[in-house]
């Protein structure tokens, strides 16, 4: 709570290293959480520990999981704070507290796992897993027996039906969730999806309106919504042999400001990498893989690619946890973070213990 207060005073780069500095005592906590559940040995009953067990263990899940996925360029600054991510370890901890342990914990973890299998695996990984799939709708109907008006459960199984190829199901499923809704933040959501839907099913005119409607209400991402606002309306164009929609499709693509997209190499030689993976020629996957790290950089969905291609590295069994990083490589890199942005080290160190000062002072 201390770090948020904090980021939302935040006016410069000196609050954001007192951020930095409170996240890293959130993270000490969680360490003397985990200490207390080691070595504690009378508690009130089993079942209060293990709600204990419970919170640790999905912290630990949710930090694994995270940081395993982080892209190249934002771990540097991750490992200057010191966490770690082992996706394996990830899914031990999340698995165990969603379908072992009780309480609101257990909960979480259950739809972390759900929405990653049915939303992180698909748009950010290799795709959906048929195991996953299989497993997620069994959860999806149990619980939506359960609770048929939860928004969440009704979300994951529009998306479940979408990744599945029911578009229809899922346009039916996502309009559903809109009604009566008055989660603004939501709309949002429901409207992408089902823009996405009719896109798929080569219906422009409501994909147009369904993304118009995105870009009203996004203040995040202007510049892409925008961008797939063009990219419907000149589909539309073509088909319809439309001049003037083409030429709305073209003051859009001005607007949103993609004028030159250089991330095409990279993709294709990702979709080689892949297309190697799937034929199991392990190592010409691995050339591939490896070009689109070493050979490109500085282009639009830079990140998404990298994420993709560390996903692929896992599957041919290649580490890329984070769990062994050398300590001293950590502290070059805070090193080198805090000379990017111009800021001394003695400066940092400064802040960090007026900072350590008064948080004393006010727990006192």
């Amino acid at each position: 709570m201390s770090a948020i207060l904090c980021a939302l005073e935040a006016q410069n780069i000196y609050a954001l290293i007192k951020i930095a500095y409170r996240l890293r005592l959130c993270v000490s906590a969680f360490k003397e959480c985990k200490t207390i559940l080691r070595t504690r040995t009378v508690w009130e009953s089993e079942t209060s520990r293990q709600h204990i067990e419970a919170g640790v263990r999905l912290a630990s899940g949710l930090q694994h999981l995270l940081i395993s996925h982080i892209p190249p360029k934002l771990l540097k600054i991750v490992n200057f704070l010191g966490y770690k991510g082992v996706e394996s370890r990830a899914f031990q901890e999340l698995s165990r507290t969603a379908f072992e342990l009780p309480g609101i914990s257990s909960r979480i973890a259950q739809i972390v796992l759900l929405f990653y299998w049915i939303a992180g695996q698909p748009h950010g990984c290799l795709g959906p897993k048929e195991q996953s799939l299989a497993f997620s709708e069994q959860i999806i109907d149990k619980e939506l027996k359960r609770f048929p008006k939860s928004l969440l459960y009704r979300l994951a199984k529009a998306k479940l039906e979408q990744i599945s190829g029911r578009i229809d199901s899922a346009i039916h499923l996502f309009k559903d969730c809109l009604v009566n809704n008055t989660l603004e933040i939501s709309h949002k959501i429901f409207h992408m999806e089902l823009a996405l839907c009719y896109a798929l099913k080569c219906q422009w005119s409501e994909a147009i309106e369904m993304a118009e409607l995105v870009r009203q209400q996004s203040v995040h991402s202007p510049a892409i919504i925008t961008y797939i606002v063009a990219v419907f309306r000149y589909a539309k164009s073509v088909d319809d042999s439309d001049p003037r929609m083409k030429q709305t499709a073209a003051e859009l693509f001005k607007e949103s400001r993609i004028e030159r997209d250089f991330s095409i190499p990279p993709q294709t030689v990702l979709e080689l990498g892949l297309i190697e993976l799937e034929l199991k020629n392990s190592d010409e996957a691995k050339r591939w893989l490896n070009k689109v790290i070493k050979d490109y950089s500085t282009y639009l969905r830079e990140n998404f690619v990298h994420l993709r291609v560390y996903a692929a590295l896992r599957e041919l069994g290649i580490s890329t946890d984070k769990e062994n990083e050398d300590q001293l490589k950590m502290k070059e890199y805070g090193k080198q973070w805090l000379q990017d942005l111009e800021v001394e080290e003695n400066s940092y160190e400064n802040i960090v213990r007026n900072d350590r000062l008064k948080l004393e002072l006010h727990s006192d």
